[in-house]
């Protein structure tokens, strides 16, 4: 992977065309990540304060 700080990639709809999941180490190594995206698409960031929910798990009747 050209960037392993991507930890996960999603495409989506409405105004965002992808949401992506990266771990970095400071704001510099975020700038660095975001620096990489530029040429390819205009960025928006957010940072993850609290976890509000994560890692569910569906459970689908009929399906073990």
């Amino acid at each position: 992977a050209k960037r392993p700080e991507i930890l996960e990639a999603y495409r989506v709809t409405g105004i965002d065309s992808f949401i992506i999941k990266v771990a970095v180490t400071d704001q510099v190594h975020l700038r660095e990540v975001l620096d990489f995206f530029m040429p390819y698409v205009s960025t928006t960031t957010s940072v993850v304060l609290t976890p509000i929910v994560s890692s569910r798990t569906i459970k689908v009747p009929g399906i073990k």
